[in-house]
């Protein structure tokens, strides 16, 4: 599949918000990284698990990341999907002790 085949398929799925050659260096502490082919950051748990899907059905490589303060890219980039986690719903259930996150919660907000 084409970069433009691949760029229809996951904008049929996840919209507008998937951006075609990223800097991966923007959204690293160390500023350092090539271009990603494909980046979307996934707000909602269903957003997720449709790009996740969208790039599995389609054999479209893709990494999940979470708000990458402890990743280094390398300056060759991404060829793929980077799919930024920023998932961060949390529900309290006193009455057993528990509470549930999703996985994109930051620990400090946690």
């Amino acid at each position: 599949m084409d970069s433009d085949q691949t760029s229809n398929v996951l904008r049929s799925i996840l919209g507008n918000g998937v951006r075609e050659y990223a800097p991966l260096k923007d959204i690293t502490i160390l500023r350092v990284g090539g271009m990603a082919d494909f980046f979307y950051q996934a707000n909602e748990m269903s957003n997720l698990i449709a790009a996740v899907k969208v790039c599995s059905q389609n054999d479209i490589p893709f990494m999940v990341i979470g708000q990458s303060s402890r990743l280094v890219f390398s300056d060759a980039g991404f060829p793929g999907l980077i799919i930024q986690n920023l998932t961060n719903n949390i529900s309290i259930i006193p009455e057993h002790s528990q509470i549930i996150a999703d996985s994109g919660t930051p620990l400090s907000r946690l």
